[in-house]
């Protein structure tokens, strides 16, 4: 409920900055406009409160205009975690996503994506669901997992392409 509040408000900004009838029109003009903060935080009533700090040195932030250079293009593997920041599950994700990128420096590239910020990958790649892990191998899906699940399902996924 407080995500479709937050993303209402969003919309109303930018309907009102650039008189822009479409909602989808105002997610992409949200999208292209913004800068990745260092810390988000987000507050509501009955939200709880939300924070997330920007991923390690050896996690890529990544954004629809940035994908394809760093991870279709890419000549290693890549493992990109799609998120959100009020998703709890993302977060306990994020942990192991952390540590995988940091086991694997050199030999894979790890990204996370943040849903809400970006539209257009998660609609090509058809992600419904978050957390969804998608594995890439030459610029293709090799690797798919959805929801939460272990470090250990993840971890053999990846090494099944590396």
């Amino acid at each position: 409920m407080f995500a479709i509040s937050l993303a209402k408000e969003k919309s109303r900004k930018f309907r009102d900055r650039y008189n822009i009838t479409s909602l989808r029109a105002c997610a992409i003009v949200a999208s292209a406009e913004r800068s990745i903060p260092k810390r988000v935080t987000l507050a509501g009533p009955g939200a709880g409160d939300y924070q997330y700090e920007m991923a390690s040195e050896d996690v890529l932030e990544l954004s629809d205009s940035s994908f394809e250079a760093e991870i279709i293009n890419s000549e290693l593997p890549a493992l990109v975690d799609f998120w959100a920041v009020w998703c709890g599950p993302c977060k306990q994700v994020t942990t192991y996503v952390e540590a995988l990128a940091e086991e694997y420096k050199g030999k894979i590239k790890v990204g996370k994506f943040n849903i809400d910020d970006n539209i257009g990958i998660p609609q090509k790649f058809g992600i419904r669901s978050i957390p969804t892990i998608l594995v890439f191998k030459g610029g293709q899906v090799v690797g798919q997992i959805v929801g939460a699940q272990p470090k250990s399902k993840v971890e053999a996924e990846l090494k099944k392409h590396m």
